[in-house]
């Protein structure tokens, strides 16, 4: 069971001091978007603005056995900076995952992952994925590399 929290000073507080060069994911019935948080600031009772270095948004394509795979999308910086306004019901520390998570009002659930997370997308040539991934995609090449016969 989670203790929850609705003082978006001491969400400001906590994410300032723990979160801010980590990333940011909101997923709503429709989308999820994901991004380097770069600010955060508290504006009204439970709502709270997200600045973004960079923002993605996640879709979906077929691979060549037809299997669904996530695939995710730089978006165009705005003239402005990137951010989200967020108006929330609650939120909670996730300590076995280290993170914050936070109900939207409209239902859209929130988290916010600190640097280094194993989940954090990074950018690999033209597309992002998640860190996990890359080095997934890197062992792979060894290990292939270790197997292939060596050629005389």
């Amino acid at each position: 069971m989670h203790l929850y929290y609705w003082d978006p000073g001491e969400l400001e507080k906590k994410l300032n001091d723990e979160f801010i060069g980590g990333q940011f994911q909101m997923k709503t019935i429709d989308w999820v978007f994901r991004g380097k948080v770069k600010e955060c600031m508290a504006l009204a009772s439970r709502r709270i603005k997200v600045s973004f270095s960079w923002l993605c948004e996640r879709h979906f394509f077929f691979d060549n056995s037809w299997t669904p795979r996530p695939k995710w999308s730089l978006l165009p910086a705005p003239p402005s900076l990137h951010y989200l306004d967020v108006e929330y019901r609650y939120f909670y520390v996730q300590d076995d995952e280290d993170r914050v998570k936070v109900k939207g009002r409209l239902g859209e659930i929130c988290h916010f992952f600190k640097p280094g997370d194993h989940t954090n997308l990074v950018k690999l040539g033209d597309e992002f994925v998640p860190y996990c991934q890359l080095y997934q995609q890197q062992l792979r090449r060894v290990v292939i590399a270790l197997l292939s016969p060596k050629r005389q």
